[in-house]
Parts: structure tokens; C-alpha cells; sequence
């Protein structure tokens, strides 16, 4: 039981770290607390034990029972998705587990197999319901997540639903300016072909052209040059890429934005 609480947390830790302890603090119906004493079936999914999982289904416990206050408040097919148990979490769903459950953080499954990266799991709930468009209270989604995550997979999965990839944050974050701040020339390209705002900008003016810039990630601004990306745009500070590689010393990307992008 200690190693499942062990885990319980470093879950909601992982889920802390992304913007803060609030992150995923969604705005809606929460998990319902707990009717039924017996947690054995969020160990059961921790561990991957379907066999475990249908008998106590079939023994008519509460698929989406939630777990104690240590535990987060997540459900079986939370922990399942967390892990990456795909057999597992498909048993749950057949028995009935509601897809878009939150837990008193605001986790959702799907939010925890994206920021995990596991792609199966992510496309088999998909398909029994999940909302991909789910926000937090700061505007995070699923699809933000796994950008966090650098999983290539999963982002090019979710941003093929739904309207993820022009969602904003509370601070005007999309998911192509975090993926520019990430530095994964993969996932700026998934988003792009998904229909990403090339000239998006946050509450600060800064665009993704300006964020790679200023991170000198040469791969992402030589892909936004191609794509177009305006290199006139200035942050709030009147500041534009070039000014900003510059003045953080990045010789590559001030190349590119002068020789390829005819930079100012």
C-alpha cells in the first residue's frame, strides 16, 4: 500500500510542477467522494492487475470509486492511465468508468496519459468519451500537457481533436508558444500541420518566433521562418527575434533571422 501512495503523490507532484500547484485545478463537477470503503481497486489498476480489476467489477464495486484524500482523490482508470496499462484502463471502460472524471485536482485520465506520453491509452479513451478540449483553471489542456512532455505522439493524436491547438491559457499561452519555449522542432511541426496560429501571442506580445529566438533553438526558427513567421513582430517591450537572440548571445538564430528571415 505504501508504494501506491508513493506513486499517488508523485502524481500529484508531476501534476504541480507544470504551472504551478493550481494547474489543473478544472473548472466543473469534481469526483464524487467515496461510497465504498474498499480501495483495492485503484491498487489493482496502479499495478495493471485487470484480472483483479473484472473480478471486482463483476463483484459490483463502483468503477469510478475515488480514492482517499492521500490519494488525490483519483479514480482506477486514472491510476491505469497514469501508468500506462492499456489492458487495464480498456477493463475499466467496459465496466462502465467515466472517461472525464476529475480528481480533486482536476486531473482527467486523459490529461494523465498525455502528460506520461502514453499514446494508446490516450486514443482508447478518445474513444469512449474523453473531452481532449478539457481547460484547467489556468487553461491547461491535455494537449498542453504532453507538449510539456515532448511526446510527439500523443500531441499529434490530440491535436487532430477537437479545437486544442488554439486554445489559450489564462496568460494567453497557446500550445505552439509553449512548444517554442520547449525547444521540439517535432511537436511545432505537428501543431502547425494541425492549424496552429502562427502569430499567436502571449499577454507579453511574444509570439513563437520570439520565444525560440530568445531560447536559441536555431531548429524552430529556421521551421518558423519557413512557415512564414512574421519577423517585424515586436513583444510588449518593442522588441523583436532579432533584438532578443542578440541580446542573449545567440550568433546561429541572429544569422538565420538576418540571412533567411531579413530580420530587424
Amino acid at each position: 500500500m505504501l508504494r501506491k501512495y508513493s506513486m499517488i503523490a508523485a502524481v500529484a507532484a508531476l501534476l504541480a510542477g507544470v504551472t504551478g500547484a493550481a494547474a489543473l485545478a478544472v473548472q466543473g463537477p469534481r469526483a464524487k467522494r467515496p461510497t465504498y470503503p474498499d480501495q483495492a481497486i485503484l491498487t489493482s489498476a496502479m499495478r495493471g492487475d485487470t484480472a483483479s480489476i473484472r473480478g471486482l467489477l463483476e463483484a459490483g464495486v463502483d468503477p469510478d470509486t475515488v480514492g482517499s484524500p492521500s490519494d488525490k482523490g483519483m479514480t482506477a482508470l486514472m491510476c491505469a492511465a497514469w501508468k500506462g496499462h492499456t489492458e487495464t484502463v480498456r477493463a475499466l471502460l467496459v465496466g462502465g468508468a467515466n472517461a472525464n472524471f476529475r480528481s480533486s485536482q482536476g486531473a482527467t485520465a486523459l490529461m494523465l496519459a498525455a502528460q506520461t506520453g502514453h499514446v494508446e491509452v490516450a486514443r482508447m479513451l478518445l474513444a469512449h468519451g474523453a473531452d481532449p478540449d478539457v481547460q484547467g483553471k489556468t487553461g491547461i489542456t491535455a494537449l498542453i500537457l504532453a507538449i510539456n512532455g515532448g511526446h510527439t505522439e500523443v500531441v499529434n493524436l490530440l491535436a487532430a481533436r477537437g479545437q486544442g491547438v488554439r486554445q489559450r491559457t489564462q496568460s494567453g499561452q497557446t500550445p505552439l508558444l509553449v512548444a517554442a519555449k520547449q525547444g521540439s522542432v517535432e511537436v511545432v511541426r505537428a501543431l502547425l500541420g494541425a492549424g496552429a496560429d502562427l502569430e499567436a501571442k502571449d499577454q507579453h506580445g511574444q509570439t513563437a518566433l520570439i520565444f525560440a529566438a530568445d531560447r536559441g533553438s536555431a531548429d524552430i526558427v529556421r521551421e518558423l521562418l519557413r512557415r512564414g513567421a512574421d519577423v517585424r513582430a515586436r513583444d510588449a517591450r518593442e522588441r523583436t527575434a532579432l533584438i532578443r537572440a542578440a541580446d542573449a548571445g545567440h550568433e546561429e538564430v541572429v544569422r538565420l533571422l538576418t540571412v533567411e528571415g531579413g530580420g530587424r
